[in-house]
């Protein structure tokens, strides 16, 4: 079963922006990162971007100015690709965020305050390095939870190195 982080009640101070985090190892099916914070009343924008050294696997990009309330996604490989508009207004200007995504097997699972969206993958997330966030925001936390490091990742290993044949036999 997988566990979400536990996210403070309460206040923190806000991380300097841009915010940039390494992922040692990159991410694997199953991995999940939690960013929190705080819309600025009057933003105009802000991102989150899984990035691939110089590529962005993901970006996650909340709009408020040209298209106000409208959440894009998209990657960047030598160009940015075609945009995914969701025309929901999750995240309104002043108001606090949860974010969580979550690596599946085809795409990225983002609950944005309690609804899920959906982008599918156009570069191996095995290769995001980092993950960055900007722009009109006070960000609270950055949570980055890889199933290998819970201690159900830690089991699953062991019993690979002790149980070879069973394991396979399993799969």
């Amino acid at each position: 079963m997988l566990s979400l982080p536990t996210i403070p009640s309460h206040p923190t101070p806000p991380h300097k922006l841009p915010f940039i985090k390494s992922i040692k190892g990159g991410l694997q099916e199953g991995s999940t990162i939690t960013v929190t914070g705080r819309v600025k009343p009057e933003a105009k924008r802000f991102h989150v971007d899984l990035q691939c050294s110089s590529y962005t696997a993901f970006h996650f990009n909340p709009r408020y100015n040209k298209r106000p309330g409208n959440i894009v996604f998209n990657t960047y490989q030598r160009g940015w690709g075609s945009e995914e508009i969701h025309k929901q207004e999750l995240i309104p200007p002043g108001t606090e965020f949860t974010l969580v995504f979550q690596v599946k097997r085809d795409a990225y699972l983002v609950t944005v305050n309690g609804h899920s969206l959906e982008y599918v993958h156009r570069l191996s997330f095995q290769n995001v390095d980092s993950i960055s966030v900007d722009g009109e925001i006070e960000l609270h936390s950055v949570h980055i939870q890889n199933p290998s490091h819970t201690e159900e990742g830690c089991l699953l290993k062991l019993l690979r190195v002790l149980l070879p044949c069973c394991y396979q036999m399993n799969k």
